[in-house]
């Protein structure tokens, strides 16, 4: 029985299957490969894809998109007379999949590989999972989406080694990945993204300029002309794919209106976007450790990359590269449908191996003694390490007589740890002895699938505890989204003591490895000596922190040459130069 392959997108979801040796896209009932993930309600009657983006239009209220966005929370969906998490429309585009691959493979279907964004978190991965099991589907492995990609060109193109930047722009999410390839295995290095920034987003912004021209409040008019008009940004947006200028023309209060945009306008109304883009690139390259002169190859993934100001953005930051010649809505699909065959075990996959990366540090809670309300994040498997991977840290009770220790597990780069995502809680019976005399070595095992094994041993006692996080919450998802502080002390340091431990906290989350361990290291140096009465010592370890963190940025900005300038739209007609044309004719510049 076949296993199927599923690209679970914000806007369009596709399905593959490992077939007569290679990844095949399954058509759906009007013989296309991508169904719009949008789910409509009438009555008892659901409708899933091109039915339900036109009733989205039509009837807004009974309607819903873009739920992949608020996968992982508890969002109500309202359609009609009933309620819907994300994870259960998400279900009903799965099982509308399932349909259509089951009708194209003649047999049941029972099991599915889905992709989802490398920066999902580990209670977004199981929503994504349940809701292939409400849609009657065995997921045991997710694969992170342009992993799938790289999987898909390597597969492709067995004779060539190198470094790959995988740019995955999709409708509602970013996520972009340096990767190796060598021989038959698939190395991914890092991982950067952004899971709220996508190709709606330059649909709202062109919703809100077409407002301003007309002096509408967007956000005054009504669910339905809201709607309409989003809808017809979108088609805006995709005239401005083969079009230097396009119109749209809309029915707003009863009144029709006609308004023209150019691709000039729409980078300078979309510099937001451009900025994320901008940090979220060097972030990875920085993450890698890697030079764009080490790069081979540039893979534009999702269906936004087929936007020209993107291409043009990706070709003005990353420089002359060479960009891989596909239809970007198709890959992560068919990449998917590859990991179904290896999950197969299929002959003609048989050497091939990804080696995939953990998106997020995980971690424990550890004693803050500087603020003792606020405990602080000591990460035990640090983000984009190779996976599976195993590994541990020893821990010390930090009061007298201390009966047990007590470990929230968290995932995420923030320096507090409860800022982090908490997925689990174990808690340990130590003896009663002075503090610091008493101790626990933790060890984590992570694994492909996204199964942690957390264990704790404590030497004195010889007892071993352990959990099982099986991607989902161990605690309640009801946790206020902002933390307020349980007491609030005056800062009394200077102004640019402040500043510094703040940029340098911000910069804890940015980077990995060793960097992030060293500024954890000068962190804590620099708070010490905080309270020492020697100003010698504070100016030493001020000038140390600032200095690393100088260092840190400079290197950062020259990983790309280029900044970001909001006047980097000035050659068009010289861009078009690099042979795109000629290798894309269905989509290509103009």
């Amino acid at each position: 029985m076949a296993i199927i392959g599923i690209d679970l997108g914000t806007t369009n979801s596709l399905v593959s299957v490992w077939k007569d040796g290679k990844s095949v896209l399954v058509p759906n009932e009007y013989g296309e490969y991508l169904t719009p993930s949008i789910v409509s309600v009438d009555g008892d009657t659901v409708y899933v894809g091109k039915v339900a983006k036109e009733r989205m239009v039509s009837c807004p209220q009974n309607s819903a998109r873009q739920f992949k966005r608020n996968m992982g929370t508890s969002r109500k969906y309202r359609l009609g007379e009933k309620n819907f998490l994300p994870e259960e429309l998400s279900a009903l585009v799965l099982k509308k999949l399932k349909v259509d691959a089951e009708r194209f493979l003649g047999e049941p279907v029972e099991e599915a590989v889905i992709s989802v964004p490398a920066y999902f978190n580990d209670n977004q991965r199981w929503t994504t999972k349940r809701a292939g099991e409400m849609a009657g589907l065995k997921v045991e492995r997710l694969i992170n989406e342009p992993s799938a990609a790289a999987l898909l060109s390597k597969q492709e193109t067995k004779e060539k080694d190198g470094n790959l930047l995988m740019f995955d722009f999709g409708g509602g999410t970013l996520d972009v990945s340096v990767v190796e390839c060598f021989q038959n295995v698939v190395n991914v290095l890092s991982i950067r993204g952004d899971n709220q920034l996508g190709g709606c987003d330059f649909d709202e912004l062109i919703a809100r300029n077409v407002c301003q021209k007309l002096s509408l409040s967007f956000l005054e008019l009504s669910e339905k002309d809201r709607s309409r008009l989003l809808f017809q940004s979108e088609q805006l947006k995709w005239k401005l794919t083969d079009n230097e200028e396009a119109t749209m023309e809309m029915f707003i209060f009863e009144n029709r209106y006609s308004v023209s945009m150019d691709r000039r306008e729409l980078v300078n109304i979309s510099t937001p976007i451009f900025k994320k883009i901008d940090q979220i690139v060097k972030g990875a390259l920085v993450d890698a450790s890697m030079d764009l002169a080490e790069l081979s190859q540039i893979i534009l993934v999702g269906g936004s990359s087929k936007m020209p100001v993107i291409r043009h953005y990706v070709r003005y930051l990353l420089g002359e590269i060479p960009i891989m010649q596909q239809n970007p809505d198709e890959i992560v699909g068919l990449g998917v449908g590859c990991y179904a065959g290896i999950k197969e075990r299929k002959e003609e996959l048989k050497e091939m191996v990804l080696m995939d990366i953990c998106p997020f540090s995980l971690g424990v809670n550890t004693y803050n003694r500087h603020c003792p309300q606020e405990d602080l994040m000591s990460v035990i498997i640090p983000r984009n390490t190779s996976l599976p991977t195993s590994q541990k840290e020893r821990y010390h009770t930090v009061c007298d007589n201390q009966k047990y220790m007590d470990f929230g597990i968290y995932q995420g780069e923030n320096l507090h740890a409860e800022e982090n995502e908490k997925i689990g809680n174990l808690k340990i019976d130590v003896l009663s002895k002075p503090k610091g005399m008493e101790s626990a070595e933790v060890s984590f095992a992570y694994d492909i699938n996204g199964l942690l094994l957390v264990k704790a041993f404590v030497p004195s006692t010889n007892k071993s505890f352990e959990l099982v996080i099986a991607g989902r919450h161990c605690s309640g998802n009801d946790k206020a989204r902002i933390k307020e502080l349980d007491s609030l002390k005056p800062d009394t340091e200077k102004p640019e003591n402040r500043l510094l431990i703040e940029r340098a906290r911000r910069m804890y989350e940015e980077f990995s490895g060793k960097e992030k361990e060293k500024i954890w290291e000068l962190i804590q140096l620099f708070e010490d000596l905080l309270t020492s009465n020697r100003l010698a010592n504070k100016q030493m370890a001020y000038a140390r922190l600032k200095g690393y963190l100088d260092n840190l940025e400079a290197y950062s900005e020259t990983v790309l040459e280029n900044t970001f300038n909001p006047d980097w739209y000035v050659d068009r007609d010289q861009v078009w130069q690099h042979g795109e044309k000629q290798n894309s004719p269905q989509w290509g510049f103009r």
